[in-house]
């Protein structure tokens, strides 16, 4: 279970980025609790599909809602596949996404 939150996190924190995307503005744990629909497959182009999570602790930066919305880049891939130039940002440990 904490693998799970914190893969979970990781995903969080890969795309809960301002800026140049080298700094994060927020910081949070979160539990995945929606999943909208069936991932659709990634052969002819990449995407970012939007789930829900619930926010267990905010670690850095100030967030009050008790969920959040995050983008996640090619989830129907686990992340130690993604070699492409969001690999920095995609990164984690994940194999799926879960809910």
């Amino acid at each position: 279970m904490i693998n799970k939150i914190l893969a979970l996190t990781l995903g969080v924190l890969a795309l809960v980025w301002a800026g140049d995307c080298r700094e994060p503005s927020l910081q949070v744990q979160a539990r995945l609790v929606e999943i909208p629909g069936k991932l659709p497959h990634n052969d002819l182009y990449n995407y970012v599909y939007v789930f829900k999570y619930k926010v267990l602790k905010v670690i850095e930066g100030k967030y009050a809602e008790s969920e959040i919305l995050v983008g996640q880049y090619n989830p129907a891939q686990a992340r130690t596949a993604i070699k492409d130039k969001m690999a920095p940002v995609a990164k984690g440990n994940l194999a799926a996404f879960r809910a």
